[in-house]
């Protein structure tokens, strides 16, 4: 694992997204976060866009920025397990990146702050972690809307241990009665100015073999912006359940797109292939939990 790598994708999570009250941003790792009571001590955050004026979603000004959270590597969910599974120094030490729409803001707790005159809601516990100290599987474990959970099983299984989960832009998008607005209402100048801020530095700092996008939109923005060669592997929203896509399906879907995804990164050999997908069919026969 490089751990200059890792310090300074905290240095840019923990002093630039969201802004840490911690000496050195880089050695801010969830051991601190544990020793906090679980929670970020936080002083500010990133008010980009509303110091340029592109806040408001495009169609209406009563949606603005709300909801930011920072993104997190796979080593943050090792730590918080309290002990690394005996085995990881043989897992594929390739960089993998998952990246979302927007934050999930349906778990982990987000308090409002004001900073430099301006209020969002930041979380205050570990992204897509929130203190999960479980060894969850694929498929044994899933549920489609809980999008760390998903990763989690997907990293244990595939033996994944350089996987960094991160979204298109670090806010979200509501108005005053909470109700929410997809990447489809937010400015054009918003969406850009978060990819050159954050999202082009991330992968830069990461260089993943692979980048699975989750949405038709993700992909189109991580295709438009990134210029050097990277493969990147689009995954259906898990939103899709709306429209009728039960978890079983996706289930299926997920697990042999994100296979061809590492296959064709070449983290996935040939030899892998036969063995993975015989154990997935095999929990396939299990109850579901």
């Amino acid at each position: 694992m490089c751990y200059r790598m890792i310090g300074e994708l905290r240095e840019l999570n923990f002093s630039q997204i969201i802004k840490i009250d911690y000496p050195e941003p880089k050695e801010y790792d969830y051991n601190c976060y544990k020793k906090n009571s679980y929670r970020h001590n936080i002083k500010g955050f990133c008010i980009s866009c509303e110091e340029k004026g592109i806040n408001p979603a495009s169609e209406t000004g009563l949606y603005k920025l709300a909801n930011i959270s920072h993104s997190a590597h796979s080593i943050d969910y090792f730590m918080a397990l309290g002990q690394l599974p005996a085995d990881i120094a043989n897992w594929r030490e390739q960089p993998v990146a998952f990246v979302f729409e927007v934050p999930d803001c349906h778990r982990g707790k987000f308090f409002e702050f004001s900073y430099k005159g301006v209020v969002k809601k930041a979380t205050v516990n570990w992204s897509w972690i929130y203190g999960e100290n479980k060894r969850y599987f694929y498929p044994n474990y899933f549920q489609g809307d809980e999008y760390g959970r998903l990763i989690i099983s997907l990293l244990n299984t595939l033996k994944l241990r350089n996987v960094y989960l991160t979204s298109l832009v670090k806010c979200n998008l509501k108005n005053e009665d909470g109700d929410i607005k997809g990447l489809r209402h937010f400015p054009r100048d918003c969406i850009e100015n978060c990819i050159n801020t954050y999202l082009l530095e991330e992968l830069s700092i990461l260089k993943p073999k692979v980048v699975f996008t989750f949405g038709s939109i993700v992909d189109y923005w991580v295709k438009k912006y990134v210029s050097y060669p990277l493969i990147t592997w689009n995954l259906p929203h898990p939103n899709g359940k709306r429209r009728g896509f039960t978890d079983n399906f996706y289930r299926v879907l997920y697990f042999w797109l994100v296979m061809e995804g590492l296959f064709r990164s070449g983290i996935l050999a040939d030899k892998d292939l036969d063995g993975l997908a015989s154990s997935f069919l095999e929990s396939r026969l299990s109850p579901v939990q």
